[in-house]
């Protein structure tokens, strides 16, 4: 067997069940991201009947229906359908529970997170943050991280249970190990949208600034991807 020792500290010690209890949640969905299972002892039963060809199909149902919910991402909308394919085929799923943390401002990545169910907070300054926006079904952050790895730009907190699906940087770098011209494209759309919130700051925007800023980002796609 395996013993596991976690230690936390509280100045409710009236409400230590619930908060036990939540402890008890987040190691979870933990375990679960991590793809560790408990130890013994348990026991699992499982019956089935399988038809051929039903684990085939179950599989390519969830394929395409990932494939259906990252063409909706305006980053990925020019993808061939090899190139969703193979995306498709690299992304997994993790699970947060309600009030978890899912990134924090100023860290380091190279993810993509788009939101399969749920709502998530996005938070600027001092951890916990100030609120800015909420993100749900169909809505994506991390798009920065995942294409140049610059540091997250915020906070993101699960306002309820979250299930999102996760693109990494060496998923994605097959993609554009086969389509290298996807770059240019994805420079100039991630300029925009700098350039559209900072307009919408300053009252101005231009198209030099959008090209400058899509020339920078350019060459720091390439860097992190290495084409």
């Amino acid at each position: 067997g395996v013993l596991y020792t976690v230690r936390y500290f509280t100045d409710q010690p009236e409400n230590v069940t619930p908060i036990d209890a939540r402890v008890r949640e987040r190691l979870w969905y933990a375990f679960r991201r991590a793809n560790i299972s408990f130890p013994f002892p348990q026991r699992e039963i499982r019956v089935e009947t399988v038809q051929a060809g039903d684990r085939e199909r179950a599989r390519d149902d969830k394929l395409a229906a990932r494939r259906r919910s990252l063409a909706q991402v305006d980053l990925f909308a020019s993808l061939p359908q090899d190139a969703l394919d193979l995306l498709a085929g690299l992304t997994q799923t993790r699970r947060f529970a309600a009030g978890e943390f899912i990134l924090h401002q100023g860290d380091r990545g190279s993810e993509l997170f788009l939101i399969e169910h749920g709502k998530v907070s996005i938070r600027v300054g001092a951890a916990p943050g100030q609120e800015v926006a909420q993100l749900g079904k169909g809505q994506c952050f991390g798009e920065m991280s995942l294409m140049t790895g610059a540091a997250r730009a915020a906070h993101v907190r699960a306002v309820e249970d979250v299930a999102a699906l996760v693109v990494d940087k060496a998923a994605f770098q097959q993609v554009l190990h086969l389509q290298p011209e996807l770059a240019e494209r994805i420079s100039q759309l991630l300029a925009s949208r700098q350039e559209q919130l900072s307009a919408q700051a300053s009252k101005q925007s231009g198209v030099v600034q959008i090209e400058d800023k899509s020339q920078a980002i350019l060459s720091k796609i390439k860097e992190f991807f290495a084409i």
